[in-house]
């Protein structure tokens, strides 16, 4: 389910996605032997479905929710950062700028370090990231860094093109 969960997404039929993850989230909780680590890769993926339908506070719970598993389990893993990068996006959201600043920074520095393990399936979450963090500035009226990470993003554009 999980795996026809990220074609809907890569179609951007976030709602279908969104079903089949509650679902699989659901059943999960049924199953106490099913590890805590793939719960929290669903949480992420259900947490994206909610971000792309502008579901800002609910996937701040699974996010949060993912990260306490993460940094407890697996806090230097890239996923860990996925989570504090999607954490920043849904404060941003919520206009919580400040809070959303410094997540977003450190999940995009983290993935960029740990870009060489990303399956190359998920690597455009760096990339989203880098749109996050130019959308923040935007947001925040701070056009020249906002410009500093479109560079950034058009440059990660160019080399993987290439």
């Amino acid at each position: 389910m999980r795996t026809l969960a990220l074609v809907y997404q890569s179609q951007l039929k976030s709602a279908q996605a969104e079903a089949l993850l509650s679902k699989v989230l659901e059943t999960m909780r049924h199953i106490p032997e099913f590890r805590q680590l793939s719960r929290a890769t669903i949480l992420i993926e259900l947490a994206r479905a909610d971000l792309s339908q502008g579901k800002h506070e609910q996937a701040e719970a699974l996010l949060r929710e993912c990260l306490s598993i993460g940094d407890t389990k697996t806090p230097e893993n890239w996923e860990s950062f996925r989570c504090r990068s999607l954490l920043g996006a849904s404060l941003a959201g919520q206009k919580r700028y400040a809070e959303a600043e410094p997540l977003l920074i450190e999940g995009y520095d983290g993935m960029l370090q740990r870009e060489s393990v990303i399956p190359a399936l998920f690597r455009f979450n760096v990339a989203h990231a880098v749109e996050q963090l130019a959308q923040l500035y935007r947001a925040l009226g701070k056009a020249d860094k906002a410009a500093e990470w479109d560079l950034v993003g058009q440059a990660r554009k160019a080399t993987v093109s290439k």
